[in-house]
């Protein structure tokens, strides 16, 4: 009797252990199956589609790399940024430094606008391989953003000197120097500028905004008379004019400022501040 038993006992686990081994080998092959479905239609470019082979994937294996990848990179070529992020970060938590991982955060938070993701994305990037110096302008806009000027002006600096050719940089450092420092040094970012490209009305008027702020009002009103007299239906120099005039106490340039406010405010009112401009002025021509 305790032998049948035995026999029946053995009969049943031998039976359960087939069992078991069949439904892994079925879990796996479905898993595979899922998987490769999502990936032929993600080749084929049908990226919904594939999404939904991907989530079944991921169903049976929450935590896999390759299914939350590529659902992230669906998202993101369908342009549903939000869901894209969603899972590339789990993804990155799950399997950090992986870098194919990182590369689709740094594009995706760059849509998203998501400075802490995509500084992340950057120092994983510098961490896995990536020099520095091909990141210290963006290094420069992402400080920016978090509102970290010192920061910015730091890499935005550091950028210029990688590529010394690139104006942009220098109109970025040059508005970082006026928060950092003020606008005395912005002024020699700009005549920096200047000296390497030449004195073109982009330069000319942020040199002038920034003799204004200087309290060298007079300087910005010389600039923005030469650069009038070069293009007398600029009404954007017309009104930097006026701003610079306004800057100054003497009667006959308040008077003056507000004869261009005056002109300007049917067309710009609506735009610009140019009600409490004129309050301004009246209160300094009443003194």
């Amino acid at each position: 009797m305790k032998i049948v038993v035995r026999m029946a006992l053995l009969s049943t686990l031998v039976v359960s252990n087939l069992l078991l081994s069949g439904c892994d080998k079925k879990r796996s092959e479905t898993y595979d199956s899922y998987f490769q479905k999502g990936m032929e239609a993600f080749n084929d470019g049908r990226y919904a589609a594939a999404r939904d082979e991907f989530a079944r994937a991921l169903k049976l294996k929450p935590s896999d790399r390759d299914a939350m990848y590529y659902m992230g990179v669906c998202y993101r070529n369908d342009f549903i940024y939000d869901s894209a992020m969603s899972y590339l970060k789990r993804a990155d938590i799950l399997h950090p430094k992986d870098r194919e991982i990182l590369k689709q955060l740094y594009d995706v938070s760059k849509a998203l606008k998501d400075w802490e993701v995509l500084y992340s994305a950057i120092s994983g990037l510098i961490g896995t391989g990536d020099s520095e110096e091909q990141y210290y302008a963006e290094m420069g806009q992402v400080w920016a953003y978090r509102d970290y000027p010192a920061n910015a002006l730091y890499y935005t600096n550091k950028a210029i000197a990688v590529d010394p050719d690139n104006k942009i940089l220098y109109l970025r450092a040059a508005d970082l120097a006026n928060i950092v420092d003020g606008p005395d040094s912005a002024l020699q970012v700009i005549e920096n500028a200047i000296k390497r490209f030449g004195a073109d009305d982009v330069l000319l008027a942020n040199e002038a905004t920034y003799f204004t702020k200087a309290g060298y009002p007079e300087e910005a009103e010389k600039i923005f008379r030469e650069a009038l007299a070069r293009d007398s239906t600029r009404d954007d120099i017309r009104y930097n004019l006026a701003l610079a005039l306004a800057a100054q106490s003497r009667p006959a340039k308040l008077k003056e400022a507000r004869r261009i406010f005056t002109a300007l405010k049917p067309r710009y009112g609506y735009q610009m501040p140019i009600d409490s401009i004129l309050g301004e002025i009246d209160r300094k021509l009443r003194r």
